[in-house]
């Protein structure tokens, strides 16, 4: 067909040169216009006028790759372009053979340019997308791709992306921007053919796909999801026969070692099916597996899957737990566990990263790894540790501080597998050296405890931190584990002693107060006598146990025992400084005498065996410390806490409630009544002196102190006394110089008079004592039945009871003035009291050998004398023969006595007396005679 303006165009395209140099650009635009006029008229010319137009983008695009070469910026003058693009639009809308005509030349014109300038400019993806999506040619060419798929049915769309597959396939690498960008526009559908085209992964052709696929992969991430798990499917479920769909999870692993993006997707929905049944999931993989070519067999996969576990960021942790549990039976998959961790310790050597460490080190991994520490599954429990340690160093310490915290925390009666997992996070792995200091963990740990403690808050949570710290110091000082042999968890608590020492000075004084008022008593309530029998019940269930432990409810009295246990094991006290070590020694007397309360036989053994083991170290070497523990225990026995050792109950009564405490002098007087003003008596009321004798709540009972709270105060004074010496000489004598100062610390709170202290038996016109001074030292061992005790161990040493003969002398004054009173007094009064003190007395003296034979067996025979035969021969016997033969003034150091006894028997005149009056009641005291004169040297 002969048309002018076809003529014309058809010229003007074969001589395209004048519109390349610009000098018609009116002209171009009006003959632009004409054609898409006649487009429209005349659709059989629509291949002309095309190339018309391909001509005019091409100029423009060649025009513009100058420019761009050259650097120069200059303005697109491409209106012609535009007139094209807005009148092709116009007629995609009315024609329907225009949307699959225009997008395959469109297609064509986007091809031509990014082929014949990628080889010229050696443009990659990114310099390509930037190039061309910077031209107004190019991007319009895009446009109206868009705009044609946009009024594709399903099945011109089918085949305009198999049509631009085929151009992916044939114009691989240069075309890839502008694949990647029409793609775009159905990424699903375009990735989901893509991974279901094995061609596509061939050696020479994965990079572009690679390319592709990562720049699609910005859709829905869900979507994406959704696709790969119909591709899986597919390839596990569909049909044996189908050879293609068996290189569908192979192409997947292939664009995993090429693409992170897709390797973390991919890792994703794996485990979706391997936490909805891993072992079919596995079993088909397997059968997959022995179809495969032999570059795709397991073997192989050994050298590929390991490094994609390594490059996902999330997940990765999860899928090597899931591994380690439920594929521990199956050695192909821990084959594949271990290459990961080696890798991984290999990185951590080398001083690398990866991304998998990050996983690991995110919250979202914590939980996880956590559970899997309390697993009951070995593999399990190593691999999460192992993971943990891997991922720890100075720089990153966060995961290792929390789980060590976490794992300190627990229950490990309840979860008993995660003491284990604790056991091997404190030892450092092999050949790190810059693995997080533990002593960070540990102090934060207790500092918390303190907190908790003060506000009373996370109780149990407490306990079971106490309890394991004690656990952890047991093994780690006995050696039971082949881990913790550096000693790191005691030092590391050690560093923190002082928080300890603080967390027991606050339970301690929470529970004080109780012990003024507690009494001791050997009646077990049903409660104790079930407690004992549970104790004792060696068949219990452990499951049971372990629940008992989770539902019990720990008090302060257990966390008080539980951090004075800890402090025991530590076994440091003895190198603290001199500050920490009194305030230790103040609270473990505290602890001690608390700890008097308990009813429990069971446990007041444990707890007082504890008491002086912690004495025992404190006070051996140190005489200052030695000094300040046997002061306290004294003074809580005489003054603090006389109710645990006898001391009777005083109530009030009518005699200490005389008058109001605050009230005046005036008023006082002013009750003595109107005959003292009337009489101008100048006598006032001078205020009331005391409350009179303070009334007790029980008659007094002799000795009314039960044996076992005896021994055990005792005990602790021992403890203290005793020095911790192989030497038994050096021992000997250094125990020696702990009583002598237990004794002069007696002295010193029983009496102030001790300017005579050390003179075994004084003469009165020397010491000027009196009456009154008597009386109250013997009041104080009436209120005080412990003293005899100490006394007694006093008189197992000798010289330290010299140093207590103040008490002596004034016991043997009063009870010698009592007795003269009572012999004028009827013979059946009661003087229980003042015989028990007697005998008491008779009973040190012959204990600490002042009184040689035969007097030493006078405590027995004064219990069948009269009142008056009983004062005749103390003073006889025993107090002239201590004023006779006591002691001189010891040295300072108060080890020796400078005139010591006399070894032989005493004279006739301190034994006759005593024969004498025993003579007299021969039918009594006939079998005491024979022993005591008959067979004693004495006799001769």
């Amino acid at each position: 067909m002969n048309h002018p303006l076809l003529l014309e165009i058809q010229l003007f395209a074969v001589g395209k040169n004048t519109y390349h140099r610009d000098e018609l650009p009116e002209t171009t635009q009006m003959l632009v216009s004409k054609s898409l006029r006649l487009l429209e008229e005349l659709p059989v010319l629509r291949d002309s006028i095309f190339d018309y137009y391909s001509n005019i983008f091409d100029v423009s695009i060649e025009k513009y790759v100058k420019m761009e070469k050259s650097n120069q910026s200059s303005t697109q003058n491409d209106n012609a372009i535009i007139m094209i693009k807005e009148g092709l639009e116009k007629l995609l809308m009315e024609r329907s053979w225009a949307a699959s005509f225009i997008s395959q030349w469109s297609l064509s014109r986007l091809i031509k340019p990014s082929v014949e300038y990628a080889m010229k400019l050696n443009l990659d993806f990114k310099a390509a997308c930037t190039l061309w999506l910077g031209c107004n040619a190019m991007r319009c060419l895009l446009d109206l791709c868009g705009l044609c798929f946009s009024k594709f049915d399903d099945n011109e769309t089918k085949r305009y992306i198999y049509d631009l597959e085929n151009v992916f396939a044939d114009n691989r690498p240069n075309f890839d921007w502008c694949v990647a960008h029409l793609s775009s526009l159905f990424p699903l559908k375009f990735v989901s053919n893509i991974l279901r085209m094995p061609s596509m992964f061939t050696s020479t052709f994965i990079q572009s796909t690679v390319t592709v696929l990562e720049y699609l992969s910005s859709t829905n991430e869900r979507s994406l999801n959704m696709l790969l798990r119909e591709i899986i499917e597919e390839a596990l479920n569909g049909d044996q026969s189908d050879l293609k769909s068996k290189d569908y999870i192979p192409n997947l692993i292939q664009l995993s070692s090429r693409s992170e993006i897709y390797a973390q997707s991919i890792l994703n929905v794996f485990l979706e099916f391997m936490q909805k049944d891993s072992e079919i999931f596995v079993d088909k993989l397997k059968r997959q597996a022995l179809m495969r070519p032999l570059d795709y067999k397991p073997v192989e996969l050994h050298k590929v899957l390991p490094d994609l576990i390594l490059r996902t960021s999330k997940n990765g942790t999860k899928l090597l737990l899931m591994l380690a549990d439920r594929f521990c039976y199956n050695n192909w998959c821990m084959e594949l566990l271990e290459l990961v961790l080696v890798k991984l310790q290999s990185l951590v050597f080398n001083d690398e990263t990866c991304p998998l460490f990050n996983d690991i080190r995110r919250d979202h991994s914590w939980d996880i790894l956590w559970n899997a520490c309390s697993s009951d599954k070995k593999i399990l429990q190593q691999t999460a540790v192992r993971l943990i340690l891997l991922s720890s160093s100075e720089r990153n310490p966060i995961l290792y501080y929390k789980t060590i915290e976490k794992l300190i925390r627990t229950n490990t009666q309840v979860e008993m597998n995660s003491f284990n997992a604790l056991i091997r996070l404190l030892d450092d792995p092999i050949g790190i050296n810059d693995i997080p200091d533990v002593k960070i963990p540990i102090s934060h740990i207790i500092q918390r405890l303190v907190i908790d403690v003060e506000n009373r808050s996370n109780f149990n949570q407490s306990y079971f931190i106490l309890k394991n710290f004690i656990n952890l110091v047991t093994i780690e000082k006995s050696n039971q584990s082949q881990f913790l042999k550096r000693g790191i968890v005691t030092s590391s608590i050690q560093s923190s002693f002082r928080m300890l020492i603080n967390i027991w000075e606050i339970l301690l004084r929470k529970v004080m107060p109780d012990v003024e008022t507690a009494l001791i008593t050997n009646n077990d309530s049903n409660e104790n006598i079930a407690k004992r029998i549970k104790l004792e019940n060696d068949e219990d269930d452990p499951m049971e146990i372990a629940d008992l432990e989770e539902e019990k409810v720990y008090d302060t009295k257990d966390h008080i025992h539980m951090i004075t246990n800890l402090i025991d094991i530590l076994n440091n006290v003895g190198t603290l400084n001199m500050s920490d070590a009194i305030r230790c020694e103040k609270f473990t007397i505290k602890y001690f005498f608390w700890c008097l309360t308990e009813t429990d036989e069971v446990t007041r053994v444990t707890v007082t065996n504890r008491c002086y083991n912690l004495l025992s170290k404190q006070c051996s070497g140190r005489k200052g410390i030695r000094s300040a523990a046997l002061r306290d225990l004294l003074e809580g026995a005489l003054f603090l806490y006389p109710n645990l050792f006898g001391a009777p109950i005083h109530v009030a009564g009518k005699s200490q409630i005389y008058h109001k405490k605050d009230e005046s002098l005036l008023k006082l007087n002013q009750k003595q009544g109107i005959s003292l003003n009337v009489s101008r008596s100048s006598i006032l009321h001078s205020g009331v002196i005391g409350c009179g004798i303070p009334k007790v709540s029980q008659p007094w009972i002799p000795d009314g102190l039960e044996n076992d709270v005896k021994n055990i105060f005792l005990k602790a004074i021992v403890a203290c006394c005793i020095n911790e010496d192989n030497s038994t000489i050096t021992n000997n004598n250094k125990s020696l110089e702990g009583f002598c100062l237990l004794s002069h610390i007696l002295v010193e709170l029983v009496t102030t008079d001790v300017m005579y202290n050390g003179i075994a038996w004084p003469e009165e016109e020397f010491t000027r004592v009196t009456i009154e001074r008597d009386l109250h030292i013997r009041r104080t061992f009436k209120n005080c039945p412990i003293l005899w005790s100490i006394m007694g161990v006093l008189a197992m040493y000798k010289q330290p009871l010299y140093n207590c003969s103040v008490f002596l002398r004034a016991i043997c004054a009063s009870v010698m003035h009592h007795w003269r009173a009572k012999s004028t007094e009827t013979i059946n009064g009661n003087n229980s009291e003042l015989m028990f003190f007697t005998v008491k007395l008779l009973e040190l003296l012959s204990l600490g050998q002042l009184l040689p034979p035969p007097l030493n067996y006078l405590y027995i025979v004064v219990q069948h004398l009269e009142p008056n035969e009983i004062a005749y021969v103390l003073k006889e016997c025993v107090w002239n023969y201590m004023v006779a033969n006591g002691p001189a003034i010891v040295n300072p150091e108060g080890f020796e006595v400078n005139q010591p006894l006399p070894k032989g028997p005493p004279s006739e005149q301190f034994v006759d007396p005593l024969r004498n009056t025993m003579q007299k009641k021969l039918s009594t005291l006939g079998n005491l005679y024979y022993q005591m004169f008959i067979l004693s040297p004495t006799s001769d």
